[in-house]
């Protein structure tokens, strides 16, 4: 049994908002008994006490508990049941995984696609029935059954990252977007590896690939030598104006180090130093977003992710006293030493989903 508490509609997108099937589904469990130590659990008592788990676990990544999402708390009598059905749910998406490469090949493009959706709806599944098995804690005997289904867990994400460049089919949809628009901000920092950015930067990086394929031998040696140059030149500021302002606080703006136009025109993204190096590790470089036409429409970028160079990293969206900031934080350490590749590629800008590459253009 899989429970998919994330539905999709025909052309394979969540809902608006990315909302869990699932009101109601806790009043059902609740039926099922407290279990007794001479009683044997069935089949269906595992299953409707994982259906649970998974039901109370979205209640707490999606909003801040049973009482504001309408559903009563999860029992704790339900918790080891539900732990021994998740360990079974999780072998059978391993073995899913390991055989995804067969089954794609052999389905239509929209079962194809399904496919993807259903192993990472499972891993949605299992993530919020642990972060419900945990909110039961301290309970006998729970932490032995969690540790075996943390195992599974680790089994399951290794098959997954096995099968990265299948998963990444999804990049180009809303799915992966509406799930993080769904999360309250607790469970979005740090955000689980499957919706960090790294399926969006193995899409960038699949179609960069493919792409080269076509590549005259000329051309690509010569975007390489231009590639080579604006990275220096982009270190050379990023050295010179950590030399110049050190860990102090700036109270002008940054000057962008790079800018990129989206594919239609409407948008620009500046690639800037933050606002104050101070911290340990030192904060991140941001690409910031802002419109150049007013027919633009920053709201596209919702839930979205930008992959500058092979990094992937979602965008977020921040009020503040000069309005609503758009952005991405990039690891210093992570964004320098791809630039110290000197490859055109670490340059390049894409935002998942939405298309094509953004142009690089002159920063001023």
């Amino acid at each position: 049994m899989k429970f998919f508490f994330f539905r999709f509609d025909q052309a394979g997108q969540a809902p608006s908002g990315g909302a869990p099937r699932g009101r109601g589904v806790l009043a059902r469990a609740q039926v099922v008994p407290a279990l007794a130590p001479d009683r044997q659990a069935t089949p269906a008592d595992l299953a409707d006490a994982a259906e649970a788990a998974v039901a109370a676990g979205y209640a707490l990544l999606c909003t801040h508990g049973p009482e504001q999402s309408g559903q009563r708390a999860f029992l704790p009598c339900l918790a080891l049941p539900a732990a021994e059905w998740l360990e079974r749910l999780l072998a059978r998406g391993t073995a899913d995984a390991e055989s995804l490469p067969e089954r794609w090949d052999a389905a239509a493009p929209a079962e194809a696609e399904a496919l993807v959706a259903d192993l990472l709806a499972t891993r949605m599944d299992a993530w919020a029935a642990t972060v419900a098995l945990e909110a039961a804690l301290p309970l006998a005997g729970l932490d032995e059954a969690l540790e075996g289904v943390e195992a599974s867990l680790g089994l399951f994400d290794h098959a997954l990252a096995e099968r990265a460049d299948f998963l990444a089919t999804l990049a180009d949809t809303r799915v992966l977007a509406e799930w993080r628009l769904a999360l309250v901000e607790a469970h979005r920092h740090p955000y689980p590896w499957w919706l960090a950015g790294i399926l969006e930067a193995t899409a960038v990086e699949v179609e960069r690939s493919i792409a080269g394929f076509g590549d005259v031998l000329g051309e690509a040696a010569a975007d390489g030598d231009r590639g080579a140059r604006r990275c220096d030149r982009i270190r050379a500021a990023i050295e010179q104006a950590e030399l110049v302002h050190g860990g102090s606080h700036r109270e002008s703006p940054p000057a962008p180090l790079a800018a990129w136009r989206s594919p239609d025109g409407g948008l620009i993204a500046w690639l800037l130093l933050p606002s104050s190096l101070e911290g340990d590790p030192p904060r991140g470089f941001v690409v910031e977003f802002h419109r150049i036409s007013e027919a633009a429409d920053l709201a596209r970028l919702r839930g979205g992710v930008v992959v500058l160079g092979t990094i992937g990293e979602p965008i977020e969206w921040r009020g503040g006293e000069g309005g609503v900031e758009v952005a991405a934080t990039f690891a210093r350490q992570s964004l320098f030493d791809a630039l110290a590749e000197g490859d055109a590629a670490a340059l390049s800008l894409h935002v998942k989903p939405g298309g094509g590459a953004w142009s690089l253009v002159d920063p001023d």
